[in-house]
């Protein structure tokens, strides 16, 4: 069988024209593609061959074959990439202590933005990172003059007397600059009145007077907040 059927056909006795003979090429088409073609590497659309989608596979490519043709505009789009095809290796290089984003206003490109490593943060930046590194080390030197506070309480006081309380273990400030005692009332209501006055304190006690205003001293809770410049 044929792979092409002419434009032309001739019976006995007809006249060979030139006209005749130009529709044999000219008006010419393949048969089919499985007469035509192998149907995988190639194959027939409208009656013209074309490269099968995906028919071109390494096994039609020579080893050091080189594609020196540009790809038409346009012509790879989301779909004709695989997966995870796209590695970090094959990305353009990234410049030390930069990371991909984009600090331009509105939606573009997207651009290497600076990671900074300042400890004081001297730069003031609006577009760049900060390292977690050089925030520890901001933050530790922005606290590192505020006072230390400590908060604990003395447990249950059920007699009208001077109490000399510990400090918990965790403080580890020494004799702190100031100590601010109050009363907590466990049932809520101050049935009874109890005022605690701070006596004295040092490095790892501090001594309270319970006073009581009622005839009836209820168990009080005094807590304690120690303050280190």
């Amino acid at each position: 069988m044929g792979v092409i059927t002419t434009g032309q056909t001739f019976s006995s006795g007809d006249q060979v024209t030139a006209s005749k003979l130009n529709d044999i090429a000219n008006q010419a088409t393949f048969t089919s593609a499985s007469a035509t073609t192998d149907d995988s590497t190639l194959t027939l659309a409208s009656s013209k061959l074309k490269v099968k989608d995906l028919g071109i596979t390494s096994t039609q490519l020579a080893a050091d074959s080189v594609i020196t043709a540009k790809i038409q505009d346009n012509a790879v789009t989301t779909d004709k990439i695989t997966d995870s095809a796209v590695t970090l290796a094959k990305i353009e290089n990234i410049a030390t202590a930069k990371v991909i984003g984009r600090t331009t206003a509105g939606t573009g490109v997207p651009e290497q933005v600076s990671i900074l490593d300042e400890d004081n943060m001297a730069s003031d930046s609006n577009t760049s990172i900060a390292t977690q590194q050089s925030i520890k080390a901001y933050i530790d030197t922005a606290i590192s003059g505020l006072p230390t506070f400590y908060a604990f309480s003395s447990g249950s006081i059920t007699t009208e007397a001077q109490h000399t309380i510990s400090y918990p273990g965790a403080w580890t400030g020494g004799t702190p600059d100031k100590i601010i005692v109050s009363t907590r009332y466990p049932t809520g209501d101050a049935l009874s009145t109890v005022f605690f006055q701070l006596v004295s304190f040092d490095s790892t006690t501090v001594t309270v007077f319970a006073q009581a205003g009622a005839s009836t001293f209820a168990s009080h809770f005094c807590d304690i907040l120690l303050v280190k410049n």
